[in-house]
């Protein structure tokens, strides 16, 4: 799980931005029961909250 979860923040990182808010949008390939579960333990470990679409891996590497 511990894999996964950085994985998922290397991601969002990536693919995401913060603001002055401390908010994190990201985009996702992942099923949202698991987008939502890594998310949330990013948002307990950071205190940034995470705004998160889900997408398939072909609308994801199009945006």
């Amino acid at each position: 799980m511990k894999l996964l979860t950085a994985a998922a923040m290397a991601l969002a990182l990536v693919t995401g931005s913060v603001n002055a808010a401390e908010q994190l949008n990201a985009y996702s390939i992942m099923p949202e029961k698991y987008a939502s579960k890594v998310f949330s333990e990013f948002t307990k470990d950071t205190g940034i909250k995470v705004n998160f679409m889900r997408f398939s891996s072909g609308e994801a590497t199009q945006r």
